[in-house]
């Protein structure tokens, strides 16, 4: 999972100090009907509002119990590597390479032989490009399961504690200090001059700062600032 770090330690340890622990305050990013949204597009009111959750006071315990029972533990699916054959079907699955290939056969039909060499070297580079893409991220997606967090900081009912990471529910009020690791998908409301190291997710090697903006385009995971 990622993790931050805050790049003024005298503000982080002030803030541990006054018990509201306001390092960082983060929501997890389904909806009450366990839908993903784009919470990064929202204002940290609007996403409050979704999750009918209050920043000083958290979930309640009858809240929890629900939401536990509806969306279950907060855990990564076992799934298994995906076979490089079905990798490999996959770049012929969408629908302007199966118009590429259509034209090197009809190009070969007709005699066209020069432009179906042309046609067949862009479906090869595409098809390969495309194939080491999916099987890379495969593997990250794997790899994650070897970062998942144990213990993590939340507030509920008011009170701040420390919990299992797959007893997180959508609307949980998670608290983060330097050095921890994100145990869920995780909208950011607070942050103090905040970087995280996103290497796991984005490749990119160094911390990238972090705000609480909403974003009003679409844009990728690693450009999503107030998310992590």
């Amino acid at each position: 999972m990622p993790k931050f770090t805050c790049k003024d330690k005298d503000k982080s340890t002030k803030f541990k100090n006054e018990f509201n622990l306001k390092e960082c305050f983060y929501y997890l990013t389904k909806d009450e009907r366990g839908c993903e949204m784009e919470a990064y597009r929202q204002l940290v009111s609007e996403v409050l509002d979704i999750f009918k959750v209050n920043l000083k006071v958290g979930l309640s315990n009858n809240e929890i119990l629900e939401k536990r029972e509806r969306f279950g533990l907060n855990v990564l699916s076992n799934g298994n590597s995906t076979s490089l054959w079905a990798i490999l079907v996959r770049q012929f699955m969408c629908p302007l390479m199966g118009i590429l290939v259509f034209a090197v056969i009809l190009s070969l039909f007709i005699g066209e032989y020069g432009d179906a060499v042309v046609i067949g070297i862009a479906v090869a580079l595409n098809v390969v490009v495309g194939f080491f893409q999916e099987r890379k991220a495969d593997r990250i997606a794997l790899s994650l399961k070897s970062y998942e967090v144990a213990m993590c900081t939340v507030r509920r009912n008011g009170k701040v504690m420390s919990i299992d990471a797959k007893m997180l529910v959508p609307g949980d009020i998670v608290i983060l200090a330097a050095g921890s690791r994100v145990p869920a998908d995780i909208r950011l409301s607070y942050a103090a001059d905040l970087m995280v190291e996103e290497a796991v997710l984005t490749g990119e090697s160094f911390a990238v700062g972090k705000d609480i903006a909403a974003i009003s385009e679409e844009c990728v995971i690693g450009d999503r600032k107030n998310m992590v």
